[in-house]
């Protein structure tokens, strides 16, 4: 090969070696690049990705009012509601009232007596409807039978216990009477006003014979009240006397002797009457 076309064949050889050289040297950098751009961008996306968990994480802790318990999809705009837990207006029409007690359970501080109630059987005074002078009497559901009628024959008349400041006196109640209740005391038919007791008279009592101011043998009798006397509260019962041919309730005791019972405007004693005990 002659002199001169060696070496263009020579120049022609190192061009394309050193295009070779450079192509791959360029696809080297070429690819150290796009996998530089790739590892970054890779990077980029995990953090990103990274942030999103953690604000995914949040939302969902914060979305729940109750550590464990989700709350339910609420409606857009709708203040989150722990699950479980409900709160709603207070309104009138809602709001609690305490009942108003009933007549029958109604009691009185100073009575000592206590009232009607069915689940409980009855203490040795009875249940008691407390009441006042100048209030409505309740009718015969409350108030029961009549254990007497007056002189007429007709107007019912109950067992009753005044109440005094020291004391509480057996005495009779008469509704037909512009004051009700009468109680034999200082000689008198003394007319009590305010608070007294009405004992209904029901099945469970019944009237036996008394005298003297004894209680017979076996006998419970119904505690009326009781009095001071010589610095001794002196227990009274309630007692029905017949004076001039009429049936009135009345009070006895073992310091009276008898009975004592309100007729006439005056205190009438009798030796001899019927006492109110509990039935046998």
């Amino acid at each position: 090969m002659p002199r001169v076309a060696l070496i263009k064949a020579l120049k022609r050889t190192a061009i394309t070696t050193m295009g070779h050289k450079y192509s791959d040297s360029s696809s080297s950098d070429s690819g150290s690049g796009d996998e530089h751009k790739h590892h970054k961008d890779k990077k980029k996306k995990d953090k990103k990705e990274k942030k999103h968990k953690k604000h995914d994480k949040h939302s969902e802790s914060t979305s729940s009012g109750i550590p464990g318990f989700p709350t339910p999809p609420q409606p857009a705009g709708a203040p989150l509601q722990p699950q479980g837990m409900h709160f709603s207006p207070v309104s009138d029409a809602h709001a609690f009232r305490a009942p108003s007690p009933s007549f029958q359970s109604q009691q009185h501080p100073q009575s000592g007596f206590p009232s009607r109630s069915l689940s409980q059987r009855p203490p040795p005074s009875g249940f008691r409807l407390p009441l006042t002078t100048d209030g409505q009497f309740p009718g015969s559901q409350q108030a029961g039978q009549p254990p007497c009628f007056d002189a007429d024959g007709i107007s019912p008349v109950f067992f009753g216990s005044a109440l005094f400041p020291n004391a509480v006196h057996p005495c009779k109640v008469a509704p037909h009477l512009s004051s009700p209740c009468r109680v034999p005391y200082g000689g008198g038919e003394f007319e009590h006003h305010g608070r007294y007791d009405l004992l209904p008279f029901t099945q469970d009592m019944q009237l036996i014979p008394a005298s003297g101011g004894y209680l017979p043998p076996g006998c419970h009798p119904i505690e009326g009240g009781y009095e001071e006397l010589n610095g001794k509260n002196e227990k009274l019962y309630h007692a029905v006397a017949t004076i001039n041919g009429v049936r009135v309730p009345g009070k006895a005791g073992e310091h009276l002797r008898g009975a004592n019972v309100a007729f006439g405007g005056a205190e009438v004693y009798a030796r001899d009457y019927e006492l109110l005990v509990w039935r046998q």
